[in-house]
């Protein structure tokens, strides 16, 4: 039954972190006001789930406050554009073009009822968690301090402290990464996984041998060439880095018998903070390798244009052929010489093939300007 209990938590902490990296990464905020009593109701929103897991008698009082916010933050509909941005990101990390290239985008009504469902599980979880508990009799007083209430607890207790161990450097990752500039986003993709692996295992009392950052450094570094690598070379490169990790996870796990803990860290290091430091999704668009930024004032930063390029040899010659992805898919395929903007605040560009014909093709969407 304990184990059963953790695993609830576990499940709640991590719909939390989906539901935190989904705001900071869909919605924008002109009301500043508006903005720090979100902040403060997730504050609180963490705070109660740590309390509840202590069962702690004072929980009562940041679950009232939290529950009234969050309230009046979904009856003010803040969260619209938090649900139509993010139910139709699965189609957009896994490549799904073909609303796009119509401009006719349907709407995600199953994406929109999960979302949905995820701001009402944020919302009422808490309040239904301790009306079990409270007729349960199974509320205590833990003795805790004051300040334990209003946050104190995520910055003084171990269980605190290992969810900010997790979320800081995804958060630190989020921001070095946005930019999607080359060398940061690396220092960003072998520092940070690196520095979290070592405070986790100081969470368990241990000290990780030498080997184990040497090894964790280069399954990081082989996915850093990764994105430089096309088709089933990236793909080779991807499940190398993952399986060395993944060893050094499993020693972790073998060493320290906590398997929720060596789980996290496996993801963590793997696959998100490595994904989110390079600030866009490798796994996709493999047909092209990276290269310089695609800048233009009439895009917005925040979906990230880069250019992708690929070399195809023909009678013996390498001849190399480009194209634009943002931080999901493939906009422009690479089968261009050259491809440039074509007005200083248009959203198109001209995409010059090699017997110099050209189209004007839309960068955020793909579709050809007739």
């Amino acid at each position: 039954m304990n184990e059963l209990r953790k695993a609830f938590y576990v499940l709640d902490m991590v719909v939390l972190a989906f539901f935190l990296f989904a705001i900071n990464h869909s919605m924008y905020f002109e009301n500043c006001v508006l903005e720090a009593a979100l902040d403060l109701a997730i504050l609180l929103r963490i705070t109660v789930s740590l309390l509840l897991y202590k069962r702690e008698r004072l929980v009562i009082f940041p679950l009232v406050v939290f529950t009234l916010l969050f309230g009046v933050a979904i009856y003010a509909d803040v969260f619209h554009d938090f649900i139509i941005n993010i139910a139709r990101f699965p189609e957009i990390l896994l490549g799904n073009n073909a609303t796009q290239e119509t401009m006719v985008l349907e709407r995600p009504i199953a994406g929109e009822m999960l979302m949905k469902s995820i701001i009402y599980w944020v919302w009422l979880i808490p309040a239904a968690v301790y009306a079990v508990l409270y007729s349960t009799k199974q509320i205590k007083d833990n003795g805790y301090p004051w300040y334990y209430i209003i946050g104190g607890i995520i910055f003084k207790d171990r269980i605190g402290k290992l969810f900010l161990s997790m979320s800081i450097p995804l958060f630190v990752a989020l921001l070095l990464g946005y930019e999607m500039e080359e060398y940061l986003s690396f220092y960003a993709l072998i520092s940070i996984p690196l520095v979290g692996y070592y405070y986790w295992n100081c969470h368990l009392g241990r000290k990780p041998h030498w080997a184990e950052y040497i090894a964790l450094f280069v399954g990081l570094y082989v996915f850093d060439k990764a994105q430089y690598k096309i088709d089933t070379e990236r793909i080779v490169y991807l499940v190398v880095s993952a399986c060395i990790i993944f060893a050094v996870c499993g020693w972790m796990l073998y060493k320290s018998r906590q398997v929720v803990l060596s789980v996290f860290a496996f993801l963590l290091t793997a696959f998100l903070l490595p994904t989110v430091s390079l600030g866009y999704n490798v796994y996709q668009s493999i047909e092209g390798a990276r290269s310089t930024k695609y800048e233009h004032i009439g895009l917005s930063n925040s979906k990230g244009y880069m250019y992708i390029r690929r070399s195809i040899k023909t009678n013996g010659k390498e001849k190399w052929y480009v194209g634009v992805r943002n931080r999901y898919h493939t906009t422009i395929p690479c089968e261009y010489k050259l491809v440039l903007p074509t007005k200083i605040f248009s959203p198109f560009a001209t995409c010059i093939k090699e017997n110099r014909d050209s189209v004007v093709r839309s960068v955020e969407y793909g579709y050809v300007l007739e």
